[in-house]
């Protein structure tokens, strides 16, 4: 009887374990792998969409409003706008959300251009897809870089800090922030990589990055670091657009 109930639960052990094996086999259902996210340019291109799709440009307006004279606290305020008028940052206020929403939408960026030679072309149209989705990833990382940058930072001086730049999908790294000539650097650099593969203006029913734009852009940076010449040249090849 004994060496009976010794087999059955010897039986019973291997198969909990056999079950057990399977279940921890098994792929969720409900969701996709990274590996598996982008197979073909389509789906580089949806990535590119998600990147747009997570700009907020409500919230630019609202706090270059805020943060510049155009506008002021009314007597009547009952608190609206008080933290970002005073330039106080909360843990859970705008000017944190603004800081984390802004490195969210450059990680995303950064997630899609990290699977780029995982996806082959299937043709030459394809192909020139492929890079200019990559040229838009570039110029939107840069974009919002130098986004952060102009809220972050002090007045423009070549050797004061700056801000971190990612350029890889860490979310556990520690960037040290470059030097602002640094940071100018990085963000001129791939303006001028990303102005190299798009359009010179965007299709009628699309708001995407072109030529125009992107040269806007450079004439916005260029003015910031006191660059007076090249602001003038940028900003005038961009209304010339």
């Amino acid at each position: 009887m004994k060496s009976k109930i010794l087999a059955l639960g010897g039986i019973a052990i291997v198969l909990m374990g056999t079950s057990c094996d399977k279940q921890l086999d098994l792929l969720p259902s409900d969701s996709i792998t990274q590996a598996n996210v982008f197979q073909s340019v389509a789906d580089l291109e949806q990535g590119l969409i998600g990147v747009y799709g997570s700009a907020n440009g409500e919230n630019n307006m609202y706090y270059g409003a805020i943060l510049a004279d155009e506008a002021k606290i009314s007597n009547e305020n009952r608190g609206q706008g008080q933290f970002e008028f005073k330039w106080e940052i909360t843990s859970d206020g705008a000017l944190a959300g603004f800081w984390n929403g802004a490195y969210a939408m450059i990680d995303r960026g950064n997630r899609v251009l990290q699977e780029f030679d995982r996806v082959t072309p299937a043709n030459a149209a394809e192909t020139a897809q492929k890079e200019l989705v990559r040229a838009e990833l570039i110029g939107l990382r840069a974009i919002t870089h130098y986004e952060i940058l102009i809220r972050y930072a002090s007045k423009y001086s070549a050797s004061e800090l700056g801000i971190p730049y990612t350029t890889i999908s860490n979310i556990t790294a520690t960037p040290a922030r470059l030097t602002q000539a640094e940071t100018i650097q990085q963000i001129e650099s791939e303006l001028a990589t990303a102005k190299s593969g798009v359009p010179t203006l965007p299709p009628a029913d699309l708001i995407r990055l072109s030529k125009a734009t992107i040269a806007g852009y450079q004439a916005r940076v260029a003015l910031w670091k006191g660059d007076w010449a090249s602001a003038v040249t940028f900003a005038s090849e961009a209304i010339t657009a």
